[in-house]
């Protein structure tokens, strides 16, 4: 089945007729990826295992690393149309000190992760 497909099957994650309430805005990718699905499940499969390495990583790394993990979090979210996760991420760059900051991208890249997950599973 193809991935557009299994996401608007999706109706946790919305009524399909939008990406905006999605943790991963699935029309961007798309274009992204000139509509290949398989390559959309491989960059979101390998997006949600870098996240959650970083988000590990960053619990425990000094102010600097932390801002640039962020970074690095931040560009390959919005590559993908993780926007959510991209904002977080640059806010945490912004401000790597920030507790509020972190537990907000933390949130985020649960729900984009889970997200991920719930594709894998269909």
């Amino acid at each position: 089945m193809a991935l557009n497909q299994i996401i608007l099957e999706a109706p946790e994650f919305g009524s399909g007729r939008a990406s905006d309430d999605r943790p991963i805005d699935m029309l961007h990718l798309s274009k992204q990826t000139s509509g290949d699905s398989d390559l959309e499940n491989e960059l979101l499969t390998l997006f949600a295992k870098q996240v959650r390495e970083c988000l590990a990583e960053m619990a425990s790394c000094e102010e600097d690393a932390r801002a640039k993990i962020a970074e690095d979090v931040h560009n390959a979210a919005d590559s993908i149309g993780a926007f959510d996760v991209a904002d977080r991420a640059a806010r945490v760059k912004a401000n790597p000190a920030d507790a509020a900051s972190l537990a907000a991208f933390s949130n985020s890249v649960v729900k984009a992760s889970s997200f991920i997950a719930s594709l894998n599973r269909m």
